[in-house]
């Protein structure tokens, strides 16, 4: 035992004792708790689809999937008879944080199962049930090689509109890049979509659309003879609009040129939660946007859409390449985007895998005029279960504007659909909690709600709320610990849940790494910033109108290389836990129970101050302020505010002051620590 109060609680497994799965039980007079710790057991955050088929190859995130010296194991379980079926594990393809399986034969279509997995340690104890189901839908052939589950809907492909010769069509393209092709590739959309399904083909040729666009319609695809033989050009205000409620639609083999108005995006995918647009692609597509300010791709209410081997080419100002909202299972992957300011935008999206992707900032680009506004690479907004895998980030040429920001950060702010609150416990139960004090509104319920407790009995316990009425939440299971009388909580939407950013390359730009209003059950490694700023996790703590207390709890910062070398504002090369609070005293344990291991920091001679966030320059962070004081936290404030925080065989070169951790912080522990 390290250390202990009556909210927490310290110790250390020695080193001698071998890699294992162990249970960690807590007793005080009264007895055990009544459910242990688990130490390296597997745990699972999100599934990469959510309905596969037989064969279908996918992957579970999360952390500890594969450990040394142990099998990991999946399982499919039926919940109703709980009969199960073992799935093939791929080792070769499989890490800590990414379990890759097939779905095995023998499961009813339509059906939905639970996913059982273990990293091999602890015999039963291991097994683990991931939060996810997978529904099963019927196999089929992958006609445009998309690599999704969904490819199997596109079983139209043989049917085959050619806009310039097929004799079913009303009008044929002129294809000679001055008439107007707009009817002619319409009527063949219109005509694919009526007879059930199609594919219009664009024979090597500039198609000119002078006036109108083109309105995707249900299973069609529109299919060119490739990106350096097929273009789409001179759409005046959109290239594509995809119809609200259609689904299984892609573009291929193209080249997408326009709008030619200061106003307009190449492609545009509107619609409304209850009428999505549904399993969309675009493979080997190219994207180009040098006049409109618009993004390339606008989307709102979006599922299951796949963006592969694609190339976003655009020189307009503030013109976002992907500007996405309200989206689910979205695959980006394989391509490459070249812009010169605005930001690569997805809000309230989940399931987001981004893999093997270039993305770079271009100064060197002509200005339309000169570059203004805030910019940087993926901005993700009120976004959970997200994957960012073996991707880069750069800034090319002079850092010109002073609006350049973070290269990957996560956001969510105060907004009036979004109710936050935060107060002091009246009362609790098993499943509530009451505060005669607050009008909870009946929106702050379902969804990504959930309930933290700060301060006081049952600290640093969260549950989901299932209800809420105006003056009680009800969450979705039973409290451990039961809240009491004079417990502190915070109710907002999770923000930054369950993240995996994972072997990154982030070059020159001037932030790195940021969730900037809290970030929970995230893991950010493997990953090298150079000259690029630091790798930090903010907690905002707004208590008077907008209020907003964001966690950050239960996070992972390992072996990622961090190195700074030319003297950039905000080029500090950090990595760390801050809780922000723009004025004390301190509210409660808002930083709580993160882990920094294994990390290499290279700082620069001198060191950088960080301006964002207090008096704190290279090297690694657990760190409190105060803006209303100076950014310095009152001696006689105990209250924990960044609690348990683990750093862990880092090493830094060059630093004046390898740590910093100042009042305000509590529990922290620095091991095995090295460098030069």
């Amino acid at each position: 035992m390290l250390s202990a109060t009556d909210q927490h609680a310290a110790a250390r497994i020695p080193a001698t004792d071998p890699m294992e799965l162990y249970a960690v039980w807590v007793r005080n007079q009264s007895g055990f708790a009544r459910q242990p710790v688990w130490i390296n057991r597997a745990r699972a955050t999100h599934l990469e689809y959510d309905r596969v088929a037989s064969g279908t190859s996918l992957r579970a995130f999360g952390r500890n999937l594969v450990v040394p010296g142990a099998v990991a194991t999946v399982r499919l379980i039926d919940p109703s008879t709980h009969a199960s079926i073992p799935a093939a594990v791929d080792v070769a393809r499989s890490d800590s944080h990414a379990l890759r399986f097939t779905v095995p034969g023998g499961l009813a279509t339509g059906r939905a199962y639970d996913v059982a997995l273990s990293n091999g340690m602890g015999g039963s104890h291991g097994t683990v049930i991931t939060p996810e189901r997978l529904t099963l839908r019927s196999p089929g052939a992958d006609a445009y090689q998309l690599g999704v589950p969904w490819a199997a809907d596109f079983g139209f492909s043989g049917n085959v509109y050619d806009v310039m010769t097929d004799p079913r069509l009303a009008l044929h393209a002129a294809a000679d890049g001055l008439s107007n092709d707009q009817a002619a590739i319409q009527g063949a959309i219109d005509r694919a979509h009526a007879d059930g399904g199609g594919e219009v083909y664009l024979p090597a040729a500039t198609y000119h659309i002078g006036i109108g666009r083109l309105v995707m319609r249900s299973r069609v695809v529109i299919r060119g003879a490739g990106v350096d033989r097929t273009t789409i050009a001179d759409t005046p205000t959109s290239g594509i609009d995809f119809d609200p409620g259609s689904s299984v639609m892609g573009l291929t083999n193209l080249t997408l040129v326009g709008p030619t108005a200061t106003q307009g995006t190449n492609v545009r995918m509107n619609a409304a939660p209850a009428t999505p647009i549904d399993r969309v692609f675009l493979s080997h597509v190219r994207l180009r946007l040098d006049v409109s300010p618009s993004p390339a791709i606008e989307g709102l209410a979006i599922r299951h859409i796949l963006v592969t081997d694609s190339v976003f080419d655009e020189s307009a100002r503030q013109a976002a390449p992907l500007y996405w909202h309200h989206a689910s299972y979205v695959t980006v992957r394989n391509s490459s985007f070249h812009y010169l300011n605005a930001r690569i935008m997805l809000g309230d999206a989940n399931h987001v895998l981004w893999e093997n992707n270039s993305s770079t900032r271009d100064y060197t680009l002509p200005d339309q005029p000169t570059p203004n506004g805030d910019s940087g690479h993926l901005d993700l907004q009120c976004t959970s279960q997200v994957a960012i895998l073996g991707s880069s980030f750069r800034l090319v040429g002079p850092n010109r504007d002073s609006g350049d920001g973070e290269t990957i950060n996560t956001q969510c702010g105060s907004q009036p659909d979004r109710p936050r609150y935060w107060g002091t416990a009246t009362s609790a139960d098993a499943t509530h909690l009451v505060d005669v004090s607050q009008a909870f509104s009946p929106a702050a319920h379902g969804g990504l709600f959930a309930v933290w407790i700060l301060k006081g009995p049952g600290m640093g316990q969260w549950r989901w709320v299932v209800s809420s009425a105006p003056t009680t939440l009800t969450v979705d299971r039973p409290w451990e610990v039961v809240p009491t009388a004079g417990s502190v909580y915070s109710v907002r939407e999770m923000d930054a849940y369950q993240f995996l950013i994972e072997g990154n390359t982030l070059t020159q730009n001037r932030f790195g790494i940021e969730h900037y209003t809290g970030v929970q059950e995230s893991m950010i490694v493997h990953n090298t910033l150079t000259d690029d700023g630091p790798i930090w996790l903010r907690s905002q703590v707004h208590r008077q109108a907008p209020v907003d207390l964001s966690p950050v709890w239960d996070n992972l910062i390992a072996e990622n290389a961090v190195s700074a070398n030319d003297h950039q504002e905000y080029d500090t090369a950090g990595i760390g836990v801050i809780d922000d609070e723009l004025a004390g005293p301190l509210v409660g344990a808002m930083v709580l129970g993160n882990e920094v291991r294994r990390n290499t920091i290279h700082a620069q001679i001198p060191n950088l101050r960080f301006p964002s966030s207090g008096n704190i320059e290279d090297g690694y962070w657990a760190w409190t302020r105060d803006e209303s004081n100076s950014d310095d936290i009152p001696s006689d404030d105990t209250t924990m505010a960044t609690v348990a925080t683990i750093f862990d065989g880092n090493q830094t070169y060059d630093a004046a002051y390898p740590y910093w951790v100042d009042t305000g912080t509590y529990s922290t522990v620095i091991a095995n620590h090295g460098g030069g």
